[in-house]
């Protein structure tokens, strides 16, 4: 049986491989080198995060002001349109 060996800085797995074609093939391909991605496991944040977080800050500050402003006319028409109907 061939065995294969698998290492990264943390650590390193040996494992047998069975007497089978897709055995026979991964060992025919090897030795091979390879680094991981080792992204997703990552304890920062992606780097969309921040311009995400920047742009809804923008939003929410250009925005907000402009909805307040469309509703103070429109709660004042509503105030003196009950004022009038009470006269």
């Amino acid at each position: 049986m061939n065995r294969i060996r698998i290492k990264w800085p943390k650590g390193e797995l040996t494992a047998q491989l069975a007497d089978t074609p897709t055995a026979k093939a991964v060992a025919a391909a090897l030795p091979a080198k390879s680094r991981a991605n080792k992204s997703h496991r990552s304890s920062r944040p992606a780097p969309w995060t921040g311009f995400l977080a920047t742009t809804m800050s923008a939003l929410v500050l250009v925005l907000l002001p402009t909805v307040v402003a469309i509703y103070i006319p429109l709660v004042d028409f509503l105030n003196r349109s009950t004022a009038a109907l009470a006269k």
